[in-house]
């Protein structure tokens, strides 16, 4: 997984207000034995990780704790929840392919 937040033992690490210490995950999700694993983002935050996907306006915020699919040209928006005069981060995902990994089985 790869750890999103303001924790110096992030790995990706984002020091603005509304980011939470530990505010999301990025996993690799299983989708079958000879299947190329898809992304996946986790909220674990108190204010909010959304998705935007590709050819919509509006960002969908995640339920927290619930491991979501995003797909190709989808923007990851941290945090959702943003006071007044403060913004978000949003970062592209661009998925050009995988090497063989240790995806995350989802229930």
């Amino acid at each position: 997984a790869v750890r999103v937040g303001r924790c110096p033992q992030n790995d990706v690490i984002l020091s603005l207000p509304g980011i939470s210490w530990f505010h999301a995950e990025l996993r690799l999700i299983a989708r079958g034995r000879d299947a190329e694993p898809l992304l996946g983002v986790c909220d674990l935050s108190s204010n909010g990780t959304g998705i935007k996907a590709v050819g919509t306006d509006r960002a969908e915020r995640l339920c927290k704790n619930v491991l979501k699919e995003v797909q190709h040209g989808s923007q990851i928006i941290v945090p959702m929840k943003v006071a007044a005069g403060r913004s978000s981060v949003a970062f592209a995902v661009m998925i050009d392919g995988f090497s063989r990994g240790s995806p995350v089985p989802v229930d």
